[in-house]
């Protein structure tokens, strides 16, 4: 499978499941939460969102510049998983040891946008003349 289609997959997964977490905080965690947990859990819909539209971006650009962005791919899903994932998990359970994980997912997403940059400068990258 092409990596733009799975770039392409990734977002839609992770705009599909935004939407549908986000419903469900706004109206079946809404009386059960505090405000503190609710924007935690917030706080994973958008960068889930947020990163759902940066993984079409790079689908685009992946086809239309012939690049792959394969670690950026996979530091992005990483990021959803680990960061958004562990903030509505953190949001709903209160346990520690994910509170604890969520900045790596953190850093997987600055690491999948260091990786697209570095591929995309590479791509660009003029020659040196001797």
């Amino acid at each position: 499978m092409p990596e733009n289609v799975k770039f392409t997959l990734l977002g839609f997964t992770a705009l599909m499941a935004a939407v549908g977490f986000g419903a469900f905080g706004a109206h079946g965690l809404e009386q059960s939460l505090s405000a503190k947990q609710l924007a935690t859990y917030q706080t994973g819909i958008e960068y889930l969102f947020y990163h759902g539209l940066g993984a079409l971006a790079l689908a685009s650009l992946s086809q239309s510049l012939s690049l792959e962005f394969k670690r950026s791919r996979w530091a992005m899903t990483l990021g959803m998983l680990i960061f958004s994932g562990g903030c509505m998990v953190y949001a709903v359970t209160s346990q520690k040891f994910i509170a604890m994980a969520i900045p790596l997912g953190g850093l997987g997403y600055l690491f999948c946008w260091a990786l697209a940059i570095k591929d995309l400068a590479a791509k660009f990258k003029k020659p040196l003349k001797p």
